[in-house]
């Protein structure tokens, strides 16, 4: 069976999905749809708990207003391969890697604050 692809815009994907939150998101390759694919999705959703949900809560709005953030939030990798964390500029809309640190299956990466 495939491996889910997971991101940082499938968790936010997968956040919205949880809360109810309608959203269409658009894939203009193929990887880009396996990112957005309901398989992926609920590969995160599943794993979320409640005191994911709480930090989330808090650390979106900030992140989409470019504000630091309140609380600390932690990457966990859930993933059979290494990932990077990334931002995306909401006056550029490029893509910031948050650090260079690699987080490898099973490993957590906490951040406090936005780049």
């Amino acid at each position: 069976r495939k491996q889910p692809v997971v991101t940082e815009a499938t968790l936010l994907l997968a956040y919205c999905i949880h809360s109810n939150i309608g959203i269409i998101p658009r894939a203009a390759t193929e990887a880009h749809q396996n990112e957005n694919s309901p398989f992926s999705i609920k590969a995160v959703v599943q794993h979320l708990t409640p005191d994911h949900i709480e930090k989330l809560e808090r650390a979106i709005p900030a992140l989409m207003k470019g504000e630091e953030l309140r609380t600390s939030v932690s990457f966990m990798n859930a993933l059979d391969s290494a990932i990077q964390i990334h931002w995306l500029n909401p006056e550029t809309q490029e893509e910031v890697l948050v650090s260079s640190n690699v987080i490898h299956p099973g490993s957590v990466e906490v951040h406090t604050t936005h780049p």
